[in-house]
């Protein structure tokens, strides 16, 4: 008798369910949140437990990394240290507000992304397999793919060399699973928002971004060039790039804070989203070797 071999779906597993529970995270979080507050540089306050969580999402150790820091409190004493301004900001942290922004924002569904003048067809086509790989499809919230195709590929943590130029906020060595965060000394502005370098929303963007760099087709960045301001290898030639996937995740962000991209609203934290909109822009004309799209958000007419 013929026996054929038995073939075993591989699915990516959930861990943006887990994230979601360790944090708190019943209703999305909302743009207004990462406004500067009385007492910190956001209000985005991560519940006990929560940040030893995201960062074993992202293959870190919180024993290892309390060590290699010398903390002398715990890790959820120091995120919350770094948020008010009582300790330096250092990549870890930074890291782990990203991963709970990527938890825990409405970036809509995965059907709802449509290709545009910020988001290329092939991160539309790229991001629906994503879905399909977790067992979800069109009905899946993209925040939820994203943050399980991050903790999928990023398996390892690790500091950026100190040769590393100092506007560097974070890196993933090209098909690998090592994420390289800067320590304190390594980080050139003390800012988080609206310098946004270092924001929440962004960091979830460039988590994304990274992510694609962790694969083994990984996308790399190439020699600069007009109409791109920026010099080097730190390029990319259009947006089927890290780039183009990290565009992706911050104009869905964008369209769902603008009720689907007709206006932006008071309610919406049009502040928040029009500096987003800026910092989007700014980088392309940096490290996009295209000319830079003519598309703005109108504030909403008032009633």
């Amino acid at each position: 008798m013929l026996v054929l071999p038995l073939v075993i779906a591989c699915v990516v597993p959930d861990s943006w369910t887990p994230a979601r529970e360790a944090c708190g995270l019943d209703a999305p979080l909302v743009l207004d949140d990462l406004e500067p507050t009385a007492d910190g540089r956001h209000g985005l306050v991560l519940p006990t437990g929560c940040p030893e969580v995201l960062l074993a999402d992202l293959g870190g150790d919180a024993d290892v990394v309390t060590a290699d820091l010398t903390l002398t409190g715990t890790l959820d004493e120091h995120v919350e240290a770094v948020r008010t301004g009582d300790a330096p900001l250092d990549g870890l942290v930074v890291a782990l507000w990203g991963m709970y922004w990527l938890a825990g924002v409405d970036l809509g569904t995965v059907g709802a992304l449509a290709p545009g003048a910020y988001t290329d067809p092939v991160w539309v086509e790229d991001f629906t397999a994503r879905a399909e790989e977790q067992g979800g499809g069109a009905d899946s919230p993209l925040a939820e793919v994203l943050y399980n195709d991050v903790a999928e590929r990023i398996t390892e943590l690790g500091w950026l060399p100190n040769s590393t130029p100092v506007d560097a906020a974070m890196g993933v060595p090209g098909g690998t699973g090592q994420l390289l965060l800067p320590r304190p000394t390594q980080i050139v502005t003390d800012a988080v928002w609206p310098t946004d370098s270092y924001g929440p929303n962004v960091t979830a963007w460039g988590l994304v971004h990274e992510s694609v760099h962790s694969r083994v087709d990984s996308h790399p960045h190439v020699e600069c060039g007009p109409p791109a301001s920026s010099s080097g290898r730190v390029c990319d030639a259009d947006l089927t790039g890290a780039y183009g996937a990290e565009f992706a995740a911050a104009w869905a962000e964008i369209t769902v804070a603008a009720d689907g991209g007709a206006c932006l609203a008071d309610s919406m934290a049009r502040d928040v989203a029009a500096v987003d909109l800026q910092t989007l822009q700014l980088w392309w004309q940096q490290q996009v070797m295209l000319p830079l799209p003519d598309q703005t958000i109108p504030a909403c007419e008032s009633p």
